[in-house]
């Protein structure tokens, strides 16, 4: 499917990843609540891991620091950006981005 996406010349990098990615969560999405709906508890744990890390690496790509960018292109060559590198600069402490989306939310701190 990444192949297809990437055919086209009307995305840029980002929208191509964004498309791609959206589809992975929505496809993942299913395959849950089919997991879920049969019982299959376990097996929808994975796919529930699988989800926050492919919402991570959408999250690390739309940071538009020149490493993620670059880890962008390389991805959509079909390089694997390793999921610990991502979860590493989308932190959840105090610095990274996703406790400033909660923070502008209103979520306030536990500290």
């Amino acid at each position: 499917m990444r192949d297809s996406i990437l055919a086209s010349n009307e995305l840029s990098p980002i929208m191509a990843a964004v498309y791609f990615l959206i589809g992975r969560l929505l496809t993942q999405g299913h395959a849950l609540l089919k997991l879920m709906q049969e019982g299959f508890w376990t097996e929808a744990t994975i796919i529930i891991r699988s989800m926050y890390e492919t919402q991570w690496l959408l999250e690390y790509f739309n940071m538009a620091e020149h490493e993620s960018e670059i880890d962008l292109r390389k991805w959509l060559n079909g390089k694997i950006i390793k999921p610990s590198k991502v979860r590493k600069k989308v932190s959840f402490d105090d610095n990274g981005p996703s406790y400033r989306i909660k923070e502008k939310m209103g979520a306030k701190s536990n500290n």
